[in-house]
């Protein structure tokens, strides 16, 4: 007699292999037509590329003045125009600088816009960007991890012209309870 796990996992492993023999035939040309094409919505993050350069201010939770920084960022196109790319470094005061690396794709099944980062304070995240109707503000979403522990963000980037972005960008720890910082500022493309 065999045992009832046995016999379920001789089942299973026969139905594999009698499914995949039934695997339609391909070719090298039905492989390339299987390709998905480049989302269209991607054009849309175009209004980022190229180098900015900025002003920020930023309040924290416990410290009673705020915190002044400056920095450079780039964004370009990568993999087949796929990920728009970002590399910054910023200056802000009293803790020297911070280097940072983001990319923004878009996600065609959740028709949303992704977005990663990463850090060299040891700070990633990830979240879930938002184009207004006009086209004029992105909104930004996201969840982090850092030297503050897990927290979560929300924050703006308004184009004033196709030259200049005001932002701002709040982020909250213990649960969403505790604002832990605000920043906002101004960046000129160059």
């Amino acid at each position: 007699m065999i045992r009832l796990g046995k016999f379920a996992a001789l089942l299973i492993a026969f139905g594999f292999v009698g499914l995949t023999g039934c695997a339609p035939k391909m070719t090298r040309e039905t492989l390339r037509e299987m390709k998905p094409q480049r989302a269209a919505e991607l054009d849309q993050l175009n209004v980022f590329v190229g180098t900015w350069s900025g002003t920020s201010e930023c309040t924290m939770a416990g410290l009673d003045d705020t915190l002044k920084g400056n920095g450079t960022t780039t964004y370009r196109w990568d993999l087949d125009n796929n990920v728009l790319v970002e590399n910054g470094a910023y200056e802000i005061e009293e803790m020297g600088t911070m280097r940072g690396m983001g990319v923004m794709t878009y996600d065609a099944k959740r028709k949303k816009f992704h977005s990663s980062w990463n850090d060299s304070w040891g700070g990633h995240g990830e979240g879930w960007l938002k184009r207004s109707a006009d086209g004029k503000c992105w909104t930004v979403k996201s969840k982090s991890s850092s030297s503050m522990g897990d927290t979560t963000g929300k924050g703006t980037m308004t184009f004033i012209d196709n030259n200049t972005v005001e932002w701002s960008w709040k982020e909250y720890c213990m649960g969403g309870m505790m604002k832990c910082f605000e920043m906002k500022g101004t960046m000129t493309r160059q």
